[in-house]
């Protein structure tokens, strides 16, 4: 793991247990993880190393089912056939996330695992997008 992936990492596990989880600072640490981010994205082999830790952390498989942190924070973890739909996004305006399931997020029948808040441009999503849904297919197997 790369020194930018393990700062956000430690980061993120800093806010959740201080008091700069208070809304008065969540914008500022979302801001500096995106800043983390974009930087990681200048090297698109690490990033995508990063990404993948990060989908790790968050997704495994077990028993013939796919289990997926929702919501760290509350250790609520969803469970999943394989055959589950999934879908990965990129974009400049909503960053990188994987998706699992049909329906939409309002009737709770996707859930879905973020993975950056930073903007990504085309040729960073042709290239991630790729690799990560390597990783998903080999999950699901």
């Amino acid at each position: 793991m790369t020194r930018a992936a393990l700062v956000a990492g430690l980061v993120i596990a800093a806010v959740a247990t201080s008091d700069a989880a208070k809304p008065g600072h969540v914008n500022d640490v979302l801001q500096s993880l995106v800043a983390a981010d974009t930087a990681l994205l200048g090297d698109i082999s690490e990033a995508a190393v990063a990404f993948e830790h990060r989908l790790q952390q968050r997704v495994t498989a077990q028993d013939g089912l796919i289990l997926v942190s929702d919501m760290p924070e509350l250790a609520t973890v969803e469970a999943f056939p394989t055959i589950i739909p999934w879908s990965i996004s990129c974009s400049r305006y909503f960053g990188l996330s994987v998706s699992f399931g049909s329906g939409t997020t309002d009737d709770s029948g996707i859930i879905e695992v973020p993975l950056s808040k930073a903007p990504l441009t085309d040729a960073q999503c042709r290239q991630l997008l790729p690799i990560l849904g390597k990783k998903i297919a080999a999950l699901l197997r």
